[in-house]
């Protein structure tokens, strides 16, 4: 039992030192659930990047893709500083949400949208909202 135990302390620790290294030295945001192709001119943000802040410089371009398919999302809303344009309105299927902005002007705002549960017709639906927000710091 014991042996056991310190098994399992050593995996989980080993999973935390792994997740934790994996975030080292990232300055971009995630695309691990998005479809976005990051590149010098493209900055992808998704569902994981909630609660943290992301760069982006002028003359970029910043796609927001959500590819949860159990939630349907809200429009994204800019709060703050109106620093984004939108260059493609919001596209929705079954299996993602997409919307482009190009950054305008310099300085700090916030994205924001909310994710409800997608539920069929006569079953129990959980009754949740996921908040979504990313603050965006626009540079030169």
């Amino acid at each position: 039992m014991r042996n056991r135990l310190r098994v399992l302390a050593t995996a989980f620790m080993m999973t935390s030192i792994g997740l934790g290294l994996g975030a080292c030295g990232t300055t971009s945001a995630s695309t691990t659930d998005s479809t976005c192709h990051a590149s010098s001119a493209v900055v992808c943000i998704g569902q994981s990047d909630s609660a943290r802040s992301v760069n982006v410089r002028l003359g970029e371009t910043l796609e927001v893709t959500f590819s949860d398919t159990s939630l349907v999302w809200s429009d994204i809303r800019q709060v703050g500083p109106q620093l984004l344009r939108v260059t493609q309105k919001a596209t929705r299927s079954v299996h993602q949400f997409r919307e482009t902005f190009r950054p305008v002007k310099v300085g700090r705002t916030a994205l924001q949208a909310t994710g409800a549960p997608r539920c069929t017709p006569g079953q129990a639906c959980p009754q949740f909202l996921l908040l979504w927000r990313v603050q965006i710091i626009v540079t030169r």
